[in-house]
Order: C-alpha cells, then sequence, then structure tokens
C-alpha cells in the first residue's frame, strides 16, 4: 500500500501481503505521506520486500503489527532515498527467537534505532536489550 505525498491513511487491523521483488507493504513517500497502522499483520515474501518503509520525508505509525519478510535485502522497517521516519510501538519481536537469552543491540547506530531504545520480549523466551 502507497501513501504519497500530502496524503494519509489509517489502518485498524487486517492483512497487507506483497510477493514481489522490492515490493513494501506499506510505503509513505514524500513530504507529508503519513500512514498508521494498529493491529493486523503485514508479510513481504519477495526478494528486497519491506514490510514498512518510509523515503522523501514519509512517515509511519506501526502499533502491534506483525511483520514478516522470507527473503534476502528485505527488513521488516526500512527507510532510504530522502530519509523518513518511522515509529514502532509494541512489545514482543516474534521472529528473533531467543531461547531464554538476551540478545543485545547498540542503540545510538541509525540501523537501530526503529527499535527506540527499548527492551523487547522474544520469542521462546529472553529479551532484547540496548547495550
Amino acid at each position: 500500500m502507497l501513501v504519497t505525498k500530502n496524503s494519509r491513511i489509517a489502518i485498524f487491523g487486517g492483512s497487507i501481503s506483497t510477493t514481489g521483488g522490492g515490493a513494501n507493504g506499506l510505503f509513505a513517500y514524500g513530504t507529508g505521506a503519513f500512514a498508521s497502522m494498529d493491529g493486523g499483520s503485514i508479510t513481504a515474501t519477495g526478494e528486497g520486500g519491506h514490510g514498512v518503509m518510509a523515503s522523501g520525508g514519509g512517515s509511519l505509525g506501526i502499533t502491534n503489527v506483525d511483520m514478516t519478510t522470507e527473503r534476502i535485502h528485505g527488513g521488516v522497517v526500512a527507510t532510504d532515498r530522502g530519509g523518513g521516519t518511522i515509529w514502532v510501538s509494541g512489545d514482543t519481536i516474534t521472529n528473533i527467537h531467543g531461547n531464554g537469552h538476551t540478545v543485545r543491540y547498540q542503540a545510538d547506530l541509525a540501523a537501530n534505532q526503529w527499535l527506540g531504545g527499548k527492551t523487547w520480549k522474544l520469542a521462546d523466551g529472553g529479551r532484547l536489550s540496548p547495550e
């Protein structure tokens, strides 16, 4: 789903699925583009497909959404050319299986900013925590 310059959309529940190479589930592109999703799921199965992406100054607000990618170069959260802002909230990351262990990340790295410096519960126990 694409939201472009000076457009807004709010999604409550439901599911978004993409299969093509480079296909993003929810994409905000351009100044004033804003999309929010509360609940539901996003699946991107193509190579380079992202769950959510913001570029060119677009913004996204994601709350309690189950996001999955399956192929190389695909991330659940991504930004690109011209930058963008993505707020992600919830309390569980299910695609990293902790098996009771704590996994650490560097909160000050740009690539990790979407984690918000928070500690996250992992599937099968454990936590993802800032250093």
